[in-house]
Formats: C-alpha cells, sequence, structure tokens
C-alpha cells in the first residue's frame, strides 16, 4: 500500500513553473457591460463588415443585437460607422464600416467577374438565410462550396460536390470555369462523385457531357472525377 502511494506521488509531482491564467494581472479588469458590448459590436464588424439582426440570429448569436445596437448607434453619431441600406435582400437596420461602403461601391459600380469558391460555414456566404432566393439556399455546412461571380452564385456543390447545382443564365464556358474552380481549390480532395445536376440523376442531364470534358468518367449511377489523372480512373 505504502509502493503504491508513494508511486502515485511520484507521478503527480511534475515539476516545473505552474502559473494561474484566470487573474486580473493577466486578464485584465473585469469589464463592465457596456465596455463589453462595445467590444463585442467592434469586433462583429471587424468580422463582416456590415451586420444586422438577421445575420447575427443566422451565426446563432441571438441576443447579441439588442446588446449592441445601443453601441452601434453612439458609434454612429461619432461617425465611425454608417447606417443605412447596403446589401439589397437583408431587411433591417445595417451599419457599416465606411471602408467596407466604399467597397460595395465600387463592386457595384464595376463587378468583378472573377470566381471566388467559399465554404458555406464561411461568415461570408449570405445564402444560407430565409431571405435568399429559393433555388440558392444552402445549408451552412462545411460539405457545401458555393462559386460566386460578383457575389452570386454560379455553383452550388453540396455533399463534397455529389449534388450540383448551376445558374441557368450562365454559359456552358462559364459553367467549366466554375466546376474547376471549385474541383482545383485548396485542400480539395482527390476524387468527386457527381450525382445529381439540378435536382435531376446526372446521367442524361445536361451537365452529363460538360462533366465529360472536363474529364470525369461515367459510373453507374453517376461521374467521377480523380486529381492529377490524365483519364481520372483510380490505379488499378
Amino acid at each position: 500500500m505504502e509502493q503504491r502511494l508513494g508511486r502515485a506521488e511520484e507521478v503527480t509531482a511534475w515539476p516545473g513553473r505552474w502559473v494561474i491564467v484566470q487573474r486580473a494581472a493577466l486578464l485584465g479588469p473585469p469589464l463592465t457591460d457596456e465596455a463589453r458590448a462595445e467590444r463585442l459590436a467592434r469586433l462583429w464588424l471587424a468580422r463582416d463588415g456590415v451586420i444586422l439582426r438577421e445575420r447575427l440570429e443566422q451565426a446563432g448569436a441571438t441576443g447579441v443585437w439588442a446588446l449592441i445596437n445601443p453601441v452601434l448607434q453612439r458609434l454612429e453619431l461619432r461617425g465611425e460607422v454608417r447606417r443605412g441600406y447596403f446589401v439589397s435582400g437583408l431587411a433591417g437596420i445595417q451599419y457599416a464600416q465606411p471602408d467596407a461602403v466604399e467597397l460595395l461601391r465600387a463592386a457595384a459600380s464595376a463587378p468583378d467577374e472573377a470566381l471566388i469558391v467559399i465554404n458555406a460555414s464561411d461568415p461570408a456566404n449570405v445564402w444560407s438565410g430565409e431571405t435568399a432566393a429559393d433555388a440558392w439556399r444552402v445549408a451552412q455546412l462545411p460539405s457545401t462550396h458555393l462559386v460566386l461571380c460578383g457575389g452570386r452564385p454560379v455553383l452550388a456543390a453540396e455533399d463534397n460536390g455529389e449534388r450540383l447545382r448551376v445558374d441557368a443564365d450562365s454559359s456552358p464556358a462559364r459553367l467549366r470555369q466554375a466546376i474547376t474552380a471549385y474541383l482545383t481549390r485548396p485542400f480539395a480532395p482527390r476524387r468527386v462523385q457527381v450525382n445529381t445536376w439540378n435536382g435531376a440523376p446526372i446521367l442524361g442531364s445536361p451537365g452529363q457531357p460538360l462533366l465529360q470534358e472536363l474529364g470525369f468518367q461515367r459510373l453507374p449511377a453517376g461521374m467521377e472525377w480523380w486529381a492529377g489523372r490524365q483519364d481520372n480512373r483510380p490505379p488499378t
């Protein structure tokens, strides 16, 4: 019994320095409710550029709007933020940083034709709320990606690419570019299998010849693509 206790003491007696971090000397003095609300408001402004109640609720921050709205009103009076209607389709009062407003104006006057791939869980995704069109509403899941052009979706790839939705007004060349951007995004998987195209089976759909041009191979119930292989088939 004595030997067991001695071994336990040896194991738990770790050498080294230990510091309690929950101290005012390290964390600073406790914040007042007003100071905490201002820091939270500035944090959301720095993260999103434009904030409003709907976006906060979509991000799971229920109740935060009531806390930071008075702070945003004071920041507006100081000229640090602007209040207005900056993003169409999003209802309610909107607050934005001045530089974010200028960036939005520049994008509206000269739309960028570059394709941007974002994850559906990214804060930049505004196509998951109730205001998003039904055809483009996606779940905020890591397995879903959107390819945007000028802020509007060209392609939605769900379930790691198993289900594709495309913009009906985009040309075949544009859709090929969007799919290529999705396949070659950073940290993309080497294998992608597509089973549906705009809600219908991919086989026999308008998407089948388009995917074949990109190197997809036919499977019994879908189309398969492998990165870095000329024939896009797995090794035998």
